[in-house]
């Protein structure tokens, strides 16, 4: 009697045992030649393991099957975008996501929870690219404009429209500001006179080791824009030059 109770438990632990064993199924493994593909803005591939990753994209997914990538964004050889105000950037995006959204010529795009903006120069505009990110884009060639007629502004003229952050001529190589007598100066620039950040100034050539991150000097801080002009600011009292956040020199609240 117990000889056969044995016998029972024992084959009825077996069973048990083959039950549990045929329940379990091997995980599916991904098959290279699948891989890398594209699932919305994320980019799926196939490790050595034969185990999917996945890839958030900022930029967008593109390519077809086995031949997809992460889209890179157009930039500049520092891998810096340069706000177009400098300052501190706001913690979050808002409504502004990865595509971004153009804010007049400057495209802003949201990475890493953070908004960056780059400023489209001459010969630029911000627009969606192929990827539908908000990028710089190059003007499409128009039709020649006619000669840019003289200037006729003269120091000592009445300032009228033209304020402290002043004007520059049509053809650049004038500029114009309201002084502190509330009369215009005007000069010549050589190079060119340039609109950047809102201010009209007379810009030169950048110095050949001088770049978009820039660097501090003894009033402020300087670098060389998209355009290889030589851009001089000064920080106001209250502030002081350091490195942003995002890798460029510009001027930072005192704490």
């Amino acid at each position: 009697m117990k000889k056969a109770l044995i016998i029972s438990f024992l084959t009825a632990l077996t069973l048990t045992s083959m039950s549990c064993s045929d329940d379990k199924k091997a995980p599916e493994l991904c098959s290279a030649k699948n891989y890398p593909v594209c699932d919305g803005d994320t980019l799926l591939t196939c490790d050595d393991n034969q185990r999917e990753k996945s890839e958030i994209c900022p930029a967008g997914c593109i390519g077809e099957k086995g031949h997809a990538e992460c889209k890179k964004t157009e930039n500049n050889d520092s891998g810096i975008s340069r706000p177009s105000e400098p300052g501190t950037t706001p913690a979050g995006c808002g409504d502004i996501t990865a595509k971004g959204i153009c804010d007049g010529n400057v495209a802003k795009v949201c990475s890493d929870d953070k908004i960056k903006s780059l400023t489209c120069g001459t010969g630029t505009h911000c627009g969606a690219g192929d990827d539908g990110v908000a990028t710089c884009l190059r003007d499409e060639p128009s039709e020649p404009k006619p000669p840019a007629t003289e200037w006729n502004y003269q120091s000592g003229d009445a300032c009228g429209s033209i304020t402290v952050n002043g004007a520059c001529s049509p053809d650049g190589t004038k500029l114009a500001y309201c002084n502190d007598q509330n009369k215009l100066t005007v000069q010549n620039c050589s190079p060119a006179c340039a609109v950047i950040t809102d201010v009209a100034d007379c810009y030169e050539p950048c110095p050949a080791d001088l770049d978009l991150v820039g660097q501090c000097t003894d009033i402020g801080f300087e670098y060389c824009n998209e355009d290889n002009l030589h851009v001089i600011r000064t920080c106001d009292e209250g502030f002081h030059c350091g490195k942003h956040e995002d890798g460029y020199y510009t001027c930072l609240e005192d704490v």
